[in-house]
């Protein structure tokens, strides 16, 4: 990247060590309350003497949003036909002088550039990642400004050169958020016009290609209306600021994950209705979809759960609930999951639902032969089905319990909320099916128990089911495979019998039915 005129040969401002990108581009991690330094230089090669010269460098952070007349917010780049009128704010500005001499800069005899070091130490804090789309944008620039005497003028000429520093979420940041506590709990009371229910999600912060677990209890329906439906979804969405300090919304296509719930119309609670009903769904963090969150002065990157419930009176929605996600961008050198055994997928004709935190509920009586309506997903294999978008039979709930295992560490200490144990204080492991259909599980209250060190979960790392399969004696290749391909808790529990022998290559019958049996296969 360089620039020039009649006096500047030519001016570029490179990065160095790891501020420079392999395209040659700066690139820095920094803020999220992290150390972080941007060091380069800037390379002046000049045509004339510049007298009584002075060099500056200048980093700035600035956020931009771009708007139609009439205050509407920008659907496409500017044209001669579409005019645009952006908003600005500087929100970072850091200044260093390189060079301030009456001395003056000569031509380099043997025709090179001089370098000039910079090193900036970054702001720990309020360094946003760089962002851009039509409607708006978070940029940071290096402005490289010489000043210059020429002759037979009185006031200095003054040349400004911009260059783009990319600026990226560090992975220590990436990963202490990851780890730490990020459980979300929502109780709402019912009235006489409302529905109570409590939302329960056990891990906010998740990555593009996590599953989203949440856990829902529906306490009761108003008066005698009866639950016809619930609705959930993941979606995201884009909020830009205008100079009034208004806010526009720019949604995306579609929900990165969606169901929906039909109910036999029950009545919950009160006089004459059912207990509590407790449910566990999972929703996929689309990584052809999902943006990591942002939080800058004029833009803000979210992700929000919203859940809903329509009773039998009305078309519309009883009560919605919305819950914010953060998603954390991707390791610089994660490893991403292989085709076919992606974070979250159903093998066909099945799916798992699993009950939530309700210390008691009762089963709603089913219809005679539920459907499963599935909606590939690009990500999947072809033998596999994603629950982006799903439509949930009519069917009989499960009685409650909680899949959430306890897990090691001070790391995930937080996923050890609210276990449903028995007397001797183990965990329950519902495994035997109290209704089986063509397209849904469901699990039996009146099963064995089994130790919670056993028992795979959504929460386990991949050194947790390295140690597991390793238990289950499986070979030193059968572990590295697992290693290998990055099986996670939430991986695992989406694998089938085809995955552990084509994909993760098993060739023991004798491991796979282990696996499947611990599994619930």
């Amino acid at each position: 990247m360089s620039s020039s005129n009649h006096y500047i040969a030519s001016l570029q401002v490179t990065g160095r060590g790891n501020n420079l990108g392999p395209d040659g581009s700066i690139v820095v991690d920094a803020g999220f309350d992290t150390d972080a330094y941007l060091e380069g230089a800037v390379m002046i090669k000049v045509a004339h003497s510049l007298k009584n010269c002075k060099i500056q460098i200048d980093f700035k952070g600035i956020c931009e949003t771009r708007w139609e007349f009439g205050g509407k917010l920008a659907v496409k780049p500017e044209s001669e036909n579409y005019k645009v009128f952006p908003h600005h704010k500087t929100f970072q500005h850091l200044t260093e002088t390189l060079y301030d001499s009456k001395e003056p800069i000569l031509p380099n005899p043997i025709g090179g550039a001089v370098a000039y070091p910079f090193k900036f130490h970054l702001p720990r804090k309020d360094m946003p990642p760089s962002y851009s789309s039509v409607s708006g944008k978070v940029e940071y620039i290096l402005r490289a400004s010489v000043s210059y005497q020429e002759p037979a003028k009185f006031m200095k000429t003054t040349q400004d050169f911009d260059f783009p520093v990319i600026v990226s979420m560090p992975d220590a940041a990436k990963v202490r958020l990851l780890h730490s506590s990020s459980a979300e709990t929502v109780n709402v009371p019912g009235t006489q016009e409302k529905c109570g229910f409590s939302v329960s999600i056990p891990k906010r912060i998740v990555e593009p290609g996590d599953s989203l677990a949440v856990d829902i209890t529906i306490n009761s329906t108003p008066g005698n209306t009866r639950l016809r439906m619930m609705n959930a979804s993941l979606k995201s969405l884009v909020l830009y600021t205008n100079k009034e300090g208004k806010e526009s919304a720019s949604k995306a296509p579609r929900p990165l994950s969606e169901m929906s719930q039909s109910f036999p119309l029950v009545k919950v609670g009160g006089v004459g209705g059912e207990a509590p009903i407790a449910t566990r769904i999972y929703l996929l963090v689309d990584p052809d979809l999902a943006k990591p969150s942002i939080d800058a002065p004029l833009i803000k990157v979210q992700t929000v759960f919203k859940f809903s419930m329509i009773v039998d009176n009305s078309e519309l929605n009883n009560v919605v609930c919305e819950i914010p996600i953060v998603v954390v961008p991707h390791m610089a050198d994660a490893m991403h999951s292989p085709t076919g055994l992606s974070p979250m997928h159903l093998s066909e004709g099945r799916s798992r639902i699993s009950a939530g935190h309700s210390p008691r509920t009762v089963s709603i009586g089913s219809l005679d032969s539920p459907t499963l309506q599935h909606y590939q997903n690009s990500i999947a294999s072809q033998r596999a089905y994603s629950i982006n978008s799903i439509s949930l039979p009519e069917a009989r709930l499960p009685y409650a319990r909680n899949s959430s295992m306890p897990l090691p560490g001070k790391d995930v200490a937080h996923m050890m909320n609210g276990m449903e144990l028995n007397d001797g204080g183990q965990v329950y492991r519902k495994a035997s099916l109290l209704h089986q259909s063509p397209g849904t599980e469901y699990f039996s209250d009146n099963d064995s128990i089994r130790s919670t060190e056993s028992i795979p979960n959504e929460g386990w790392s991949v050194q947790m089911v390295a140690a597991w399969v390793a238990a289950l004696g499986g070979t030193e290749d059968v572990v590295q495979s697992f290693i290998d391909n990055g099986i996670d808790g939430t991986i695992l529990l989406g694998l089938t019998m085809d995955d552990l022998k084509d994909e993760l290559g098993i060739a023991s019958f004798g491991l796979r039915r282990k696996m499947a049996h611990a599994l619930a296969l």
